[in-house]
């Protein structure tokens, strides 16, 4: 096994048993990177699995805006999540959580974007007035895996070792999309059920 360390220095170090354990994207990108004679397409990808089915974390939701301000910037500002979604919604596979959402920046007040002025001062005075009135309600969605949406090596980008760097790409499956859909329903109505 070759590696580099944290100085860049290179190292070989002989080992019978070598673990892979940096991660879904990370893992995919030494195995492929780890070709040879007699795994040309990287190591373990005869059958060009590796880093195949990649499943992100789709979060799909609402925002809203109040007129009383919501957020007093003290603790996490997650506090209300149930997992009533998460099985059992009829004519779907899978589900999501439902929850309010930590605070951002105050651009996520931006987000609003029926209601914010696009630039300048405008903009401003509204992320001043926005960004303690403003809450999501959103989660994850248990994305389906898609064989297309992969983490494959990049062509022609390298890391500072020359090493080629991982390229992210495919689609959504359309039950991931559809789980989506319905919980940013769900977001919306928590919302205004919340609203005076």
């Amino acid at each position: 096994m070759r590696y580099f360390d944290r100085g860049g220095g290179r190292w070989e170090q002989p080992a019978r048993v070598v673990i892979s354990s940096c991660g879904a994207i990370e893992s995919a990108r030494l195995l492929l990177n780890s070709s040879n004679s007699l795994f040309p397409h990287g190591l373990g990808n005869r059958y060009d699995w590796v880093g195949r089915n990649l499943q992100g974390h789709t979060y799909t939701g609402a925002l809203g805006v109040f007129d009383e301000i919501l957020y007093d910037d003290l603790g996490p500002g997650a506090s209300i999540a149930v997992s009533d979604y998460n099985h059992g919604n009829p004519g779907l596979r899978g589900g999501a959580r439902c929850a309010t959402n930590s605070y951002g920046c105050p651009t996520s007040s931006s987000a609003c974007a029926i209601r914010c002025p696009a630039l300048g001062q405008a903009y401003k005075d509204w992320m001043r007035h926005a960004y303690r009135r403003a809450i999501a309600v959103q989660g994850p969605t248990q994305e389906m895996p898609v064989f297309e949406s992969r983490a494959a090596l990049d062509p022609q980008v390298r890391d500072k070792f020359g090493i080629p760097v991982v390229r992210l790409s495919g689609p959504k499956h359309e039950e991931t999309i559809a789980i989506s859909t319905v919980q940013a329903h769900h977001a919306d109505a928590w919302l205004k059920e919340a609203a005076p």
